[in-house]
């Protein structure tokens, strides 16, 4: 019995740093989209990288629409400055569907936002699923819904 709770201590702690070391990742290659900094957000691409964006408003509906990644960059290039949207702390990213050679990272951020004189809660809900390449992870698939709510 003492060994197996050993074991099970030990594959635990192994576990949360495997964890760790992905939610790192997650939250480096989060910083790098967010700075709208295309040489710093280039590297972490795969070549079949894919982002679909949805919005989400009360009372009109739901948009969404697929982004390649040379498009994603261009309007990066365009844009020259960060995004206005918090990053995600550690604690609110969840780590999915983790094997030796790919993961998938959540995360949830929320922010106040104002869009025609109307206070709104702007919830984004981000999801990024990654691949090994050589030994660095390259985002493969990247979603992010957008919901609104009048405050």
């Amino acid at each position: 019995m003492y060994r197996l709770t050993i074991f099970l201590m030990l594959l635990s702690a192994n576990t949360y740093a495997n964890d760790a070391g992905v939610t790192s990742v997650y939250l480096e290659f989060e910083s790098a989209y967010l700075s709208n900094d295309v040489e710093k957000f280039e590297p972490w691409l795969h070549n079949e990288y894919t982002l679909v964006q949805s919005l989400n408003v009360p009372d009109i509906g739901k948009d969404s629409r697929s982004v390649t990644k040379e498009q994603l960059l261009g309007a990066m290039k365009m844009m020259g400055k960060p995004s206005s949207m918090p990053q995600s702390s550690g604690d609110s990213v969840e780590i999915l569907n983790q094997t030796d050679e790919t993961f998938c990272a959540a995360s949830t951020t929320l922010n106040r936002t104002t869009v025609s004189g109307l206070n709104y809660e702007e919830k984004e809900v981000r999801k990024v699923c990654f691949s090994r390449d050589d030994k660095k992870y390259l985002a493969t698939t990247h979603e992010i819904d957008v919901f609104y709510k009048k405050l």
